[in-house]
């Protein structure tokens, strides 16, 4: 298992407004700096690669992507289905699969950019 690698919980609110879907506590512990959006307008991968210091949410705003974690010692795959949300520490290497047509990802970070930060292969964490 990825450490510290977790899915984060939501909860579903239906009512005659409308649904509200609800991430408690997504940023209890976790100091927002910037967030950005990946469009896919086409079935690609994107990521490949890490970050020394930065952590980051990853929430899917559609269906069918896969984020594939890996770290010198494990690698495992979570399917993101539409709302799901997933924290993943600094020091994993990441992979984004888009399976479908015009899909998002928003992707929450705790650190500003900073080229230096990341990192293309894992034997260089």
């Amino acid at each position: 298992m990825i450490k510290k690698t977790k899915r984060l919980k939501k909860k579903k609110i239906i009512n005659d407004k409308g649904t509200l879907i609800l991430n408690k506590n997504i940023l209890k512990n976790f100091n927002l700096k910037r967030f950005f959006l990946i469009k896919s307008d086409k079935k690609l991968i994107r990521g490949e690669h890490g970050h020394k210091n930065c952590n980051q949410i990853f929430l899917s705003l559609c269906d069918s992507i896969t984020l594939e974690v890996e770290n010198k010692i494990s690698k495992k795959n979570f399917i993101l289905k539409k709302y799901d949300s997933i924290f993943v520490p600094k020091k994993n290497w990441i992979r984004i699969k888009f399976k479908k047509y015009n899909s998002e990802l928003l992707v929450l970070c705790d650190k500003d950019f900073d080229k230096k930060d990341y990192f293309y292969s894992l034997d260089k964490i």
